[in-house]
């Protein structure tokens, strides 16, 4: 088998063990909570060992996680509780937020028509039962693709779904300069935020292939890059 056959199926064991350990992580919560711990890069016991005491010792109240799961539930059924967590935190912190920036960053004013009101009003009126395919191997978006079947080539309609992701995975996994210096343990520790031994064995997890945490990775970057301009 070739080297990168042999990487890419390495690369994939990995995606999968994350996949799992999120999952059973999560089983036994709430909807709502399912739906958080699966999207997020850190459980909340992971999240106090990533911060410093000091920083632990100032947050008061009830989590982030059980105030929108509270404001999601309104006595909604498992999937409409799941969505209502996806229209909160996912699709308004995440999806709409890069297209409004990228597109505004080339002077472009963009739209989403599948997020029309009186569309997203009537789709929020569909019976679960009807949004979920009875096959496990259906579409999630099945309605969708019978609504477009005369408008869409058979060819298109049925193709798999494809991400834009980059290959965090494997750029994180090498000696890279940029990280090492970012995320130094003297840097992290000066940032006073997070806890520069919990960092560090982060990325070494990531690196001896054990897991794939890029997301992780990606984030302590992003943050630490962002601090950098606007609080240091």
């Amino acid at each position: 088998m070739h080297a990168w056959s042999q990487q890419h199926l390495a690369a994939g064991r990995r995606v999968e063990c994350s996949r799992v350990e999120r999952f059973t992580a999560n089983a036994r919560n709430s909807p709502g909570l399912r739906r958080l711990g699966w999207a997020s890069g850190w459980t909340e016991v992971e999240k106090a060992s990533l911060l410093t005491g000091e920083v632990r010792g100032k947050i008061t109240g009830v989590s982030t996680p059980t105030l929108l799961e509270n404001s999601a539930r309104n006595g909604a059924d498992p999937v409409s509780h799941a969505m209502s967590m996806d229209s909160q935190v996912w699709l308004r912190g995440e999806m709409l937020t890069k297209v409004d920036r990228m597109t505004m960053a080339a002077s472009l004013e963009a739209r989403c028509p599948m997020l029309d009101v009186d569309l997203v009003e009537f789709t929020g009126k569909i019976s679960p039962r009807m949004k979920i395919p009875r096959s496990r191997m259906g579409s999630l978006k099945h309605l969708l693709r019978r609504c477009a079947a005369d408008l869409i080539p058979a060819e298109l309609l049925q193709r798999p779904k494809h991400g834009f992701n980059v290959p965090l995975d494997a750029w994180f996994r090498e000696s890279n300069p940029f990280i090492e210096s970012v995320l130094s343990p003297k840097r992290v520790k000066k940032r006073g935020i997070f806890d520069a031994g919990y960092v560090d064995r982060v990325i070494k997890q990531h690196r001896s292939g054990a897991l794939n945490v890029s997301n992780r990775i990606y984030a302590l970057l992003v943050f630490e890059v962002w601090a950098q301009e606007f609080l240091s």
